[in-house]
């Protein structure tokens, strides 16, 4: 091997101390550093409990050891030091939901394998878990009852599919390999555990893309689409489901995409949104608002004068309330 000549390592050496000098004198930029910012704490989540004078919300940091970052939930009451709630050794806990009478809290974690969801007392304690399904859960919410929290969960993986995975290793066809997400229920135990899930929605039909519950605690709307592909919302449709029956019927499967239902106080209507029947338009045009008797029967277009794209926040007695973009804010 021929060794570099010594004017070579002289000029390398005054070349790297040249730029140790230069980087001496530069000023600190200043500001916080690089760790600071990611070392800021985040804020969200946050729900009001039903008396008014309790807030969980969520909590996220950075977790240097695991290159990830950790969620978990806070609790504040009116006048006093907020808390820490939850504590996920190996996980977050996300999505806290007051009961309707606010003595428990529903969150969701994997404290396990797979995402469950879990009750805990806002007095603090031991959180226990509500369910034990097979592929875990996603969305979730009380019935106004309380005596119920209905949730989405995907389909189980198939024997076929986990042959092949444990032949091949995981993979999928895109735009023709998916797995349907369906509607259960879960009615709370009386004594803190586990409970059995019933399922309320099946088959490949359809996969469940968004639900509400009535005021009664009776039934439950939901949004649903073809297959869970990008752009099936074209497609959306709403139909109702009894939790006692079972019985399921449709309730708007008009042309264009139907979604995000919202049962009126006294549970005659639902209000939804949709982009009309021009599916061409409804990548760039406003939303439309629509209420339907819950029922069943003709739609009727409301705020036809909102030259804005809005979505639905609630429907409560003193009216409907929206969110939407003016120029480049949000409004109420």
């Amino acid at each position: 091997m021929r060794m570099p000549s010594r004017p070579m390592i002289v000029l390398s050496l005054l070349t790297f101390a040249l730029s140790l000098s230069i980087e001496a004198q530069q000023p600190e930029i200043p500001g916080p550093s690089f760790e600071d910012i990611m070392n800021l704490r985040d804020v969200g989540s946050a729900v009001i409990s039903p008396d008014g004078q309790t807030i969980v919300y969520t909590v996220s940091s950075t977790d240097w050891d695991e290159n990830g970052y950790d969620t978990e939930i806070w609790l504040v009451r009116s006048g006093e030091e907020p808390f820490q709630l939850t504590w996920t050794k190996d996980g977050s806990s996300t999505n806290p939901e007051w009961s309707p009478d606010g003595t428990r809290i529903a969150f969701a974690a994997k404290r396990g394998e797979k995402r469950q969801i879990h009750l805990i007392s806002p007095r603090g304690g031991e959180a226990s878990t509500l369910t034990e399904v097979e592929e875990g859960v996603g969305g979730f919410e009380w019935s106004p009852d309380g005596r119920f929290i209905a949730f989405a969960s995907s389909e189980s993986e198939s024997d076929r599919d986990k042959a092949r995975e444990e032949t091949y290793g995981a993979f999928a066809v895109e735009d023709h390999e998916y797995r349907m997400t369906h509607l259960w229920i879960v009615a709370l135990p009386e004594e803190p555990g586990s409970a059995e899930a019933t399922r309320l929605t099946e088959g490949t039909d359809y996969t469940v893309s968004g639900f509400a519950w009535s005021p009664d605690s009776e039934e439950i709307a939901f949004g649903h689409t073809p297959d869970p592909l990008t752009n099936s919302w074209l497609n959306a449709d709403l139909s109702i489901v009894n939790i006692t029956s079972g019985e399921i019927r449709p309730l708007v499967t008009d042309d264009g995409p139907q979604s995000n239902p919202f049962w009126s106080p006294d549970g005659s209507w639902i209000l939804y949104q949709t982009s009309g029947p021009d599916i061409g338009s409804a990548y760039y045009t406003n939303g439309l608002f629509y209420k339907v008797p819950a029922a069943g029967g003709t739609p009727t277009h409301i705020a036809c004068d909102l030259d804005e794209d809005p979505s639905i926040t609630a429907w409560t007695p003193s009216g409907i309330y929206l969110v939407g973009w003016e120029r480049t804010k949000r409004r109420l």
